[in-house]
């Protein structure tokens, strides 16, 4: 997966610069109403992405750590933060739901795969939570912050300017854009902390799984 990491890494990098250049440009600008949608549809654009790598993540250390590199090291005392955070413990349902997929079966009787619609708001506490679970971290955002409010109220508008049926709803008020900046903010926090505490695990974990490479070696 270093392939894709890098490329998730590209896609977050480029959305996140160009939220950037929106609020730079609202600087200037502060009443364009083009701007001020082009923000808001950015944001989410970043946040759709963001959910979708930290779900990618989820199932490769279900499937590639918990349930194959678990395997191979067998009940070697080596690699205790590999045993400790990589359980195989995520669900058949909680699997299908991260790949956004539903099991139907048809009138022939055979199995189909569809499409799995997920809300914005229940796909940001599912996906911490399977990210945090496939890999043994606490990485739950503080729902308590009253800027999780204001990113909730940030996805109704979203909707309406992406599905309007009167020009009113293409507007975009002062209160409304700097709700999505402080909704941007507080993503961006929960998204940090989630990266901080994963990367200094996986320092731990690589180390140990070097040292066990050695042990086998000798």
């Amino acid at each position: 997966m270093d392939g894709d990491q890098e490329s998730f890494a590209e896609l977050l990098k480029i959305l996140g610069d160009d939220i950037g250049v929106c609020v730079d440009s609202l600087k200037e600008d502060p009443a364009n109403q083009f701007m001020r949608r082009t923000l808001v549809r950015t944001v989410f654009s970043y946040v759709d992405a963001s959910l979708f790598v930290l779900r990618q993540y989820a199932c490769e250390y279900h499937e590639d750590y918990s349930c194959t590199l678990l395997a191979q090291v067998g009940p070697a005392e080596t690699v205790p933060t590999l045993r400790k955070h990589f359980q195989r413990i995520l669900t058949i349902e909680e699997l299908c739901a991260l790949r956004e997929t539903t099991p139907q079966v048809g009138s022939d009787g055979k199995v189909r795969i569809s499409p799995l619609f997920i809300k914005q708001k229940n796909a940001v506490r599912f996906t911490f939570s399977m990210y945090g679970k496939s890999c043994g971290l606490n990485v739950t955002p503080d729902y308590s912050d009253n800027r999780w409010k204001l990113f909730q109220d940030s996805i109704n508008v979203r909707n309406r300017i992406t599905h309007p049926k009167t020009v009113s709803n293409m507007s975009v008020t002062d209160d409304e854009v700097n709700a999505v900046v402080n909704a941007c903010g507080w993503f961006f926090e929960a998204m940090n902390r989630a990266r901080a505490k994963n990367i200094e695990l996986m320092k731990v974990v690589s180390a140990e799984l070097g040292e066990f490479s050695k042990s086998k070696e000798e």
